[in-house]
């Protein structure tokens, strides 16, 4: 309502403008924007919340069991949320954060997450080779990403790495350096990443003739 005084627009022109409409014309959008920059005007994320019905807000759940019970790899995730974090702030968006004991936890905290903290978006990880969060995520119309994928691909979006490449490499090496007796320790194979690294280690065998022993 101030900004709206000061420029002698519309309130709803100013918060259109605030909100990178496109119907508002950039020579308005730049005089709002100036204003706002030179009082440090920030939109109240609840206020926000109140009026569109939307929270612009990522949720994520941490699990503090299974993989994460690991010292080692607690480490690696917690720098992983340090820069997920940092660039989720700096476009101004809230990151919520919860933390789960065990699996029945986790599930009800992506609950919570939608129909409590009225989250719209999601950042999943750790994906099992056939995971039901996605299809719970897609039932109730939230946008997600994950950090790894599933068996078989669906129609969404998601960052890995190549786990059979990687595993792949490493055998190349061993076998370079005449290795013939090669085992291979892993993790429970329900998690992706762990299936597709177990798959790259047996067709690394087959591909160089080597006896796979159970």
């Amino acid at each position: 309502k101030d900004f709206s005084k000061k420029l002698k627009l519309s309130i709803t022109t100013v918060s259109r403008a605030l909100g990178g409409y496109s119907d508002v014309s950039e020579k308005t959008r730049k005089r709002v924007i100036k204003l706002a920059k030179k009082y440090n005007y920030s939109p109240n994320p609840n206020a926000s919340r109140l009026a569109s019905g939307k929270s612009n807000t990522v949720g994520f759940v941490i699990p503090l069991y299974g993989l994460n019970t690991n010292t080692l790899n607690q480490a690696g995730f917690f720098e992983f949320i340090s820069g997920m974090n940092k660039v989720i702030q700096s476009e101004n968006i809230q990151f919520f954060m919860m933390f789960a004991n065990s699996f029945e936890e986790e599930k009800n905290a992506y609950k919570k997450l939608i129909h409590v903290q009225k989250v719209d978006k999601i950042i999943l990880h750790n994906l099992k080779t056939n995971d039901n969060r996605i299809n719970f995520l897609k039932k109730n119309k939230i946008k997600f990403v994950t950090w790894g994928r599933v068996k078989d691909l669906k129609n969404y979006s998601w960052v890995d790495l190549d786990n059979e490449k990687s595993v792949n490499l490493i055998m190349q090496y061993l076998i370079k350096n005449n290795h013939q007796h090669i085992a291979y320790i892993n993790i429970e194979e329900n998690y992706n990443f762990a299936f597709q690294r177990k798959q790259g280690y047996l067709k690394s065998l087959k591909k160089n003739k080597l006896k796979y022993n159970s």
